[in-house]
């Protein structure tokens, strides 16, 4: 039982630290179709992972479809305001 706790705690571990550096990616993205793409991907990527550490550690993961389309949605919305503080700095920048 502690093992598998053990292993979750890492998985989950993993699964932030490619959230974070697909962030980070799509900080670099200009169109907002490419960040809704790279949304998705990581989404669908994430929900596959968590299949694929059930089949081999029973680590009591299920692929949702909610999930799938809620953090989409979420990755999406996060670009948008990323995009939009980063216009509001570059401008307020540009003021002084």
């Amino acid at each position: 039982q502690l093992i598998k706790v053990i292993l979750q705690n890492i998985a989950n571990i993993f699964l932030l630290t490619a959230g974070l550096s697909t962030s980070l990616a799509m900080a670099l993205v200009e169109e907002p179709q490419t960040g809704l793409v790279l949304g998705f991907a990581m989404s669908l990527w994430i929900e596959c992972s968590q299949v694929l550490l059930d089949l081999l550690f029973d680590a009591n993961r299920v692929f949702e479809l909610d999930d799938l389309w809620t953090n989409t949605l979420g990755a999406y919305l996060a670009y948008i305001g990323f995009q939009y503080f980063r216009a509001r700095l570059l401008a307020k920048n540009g003021e002084m």
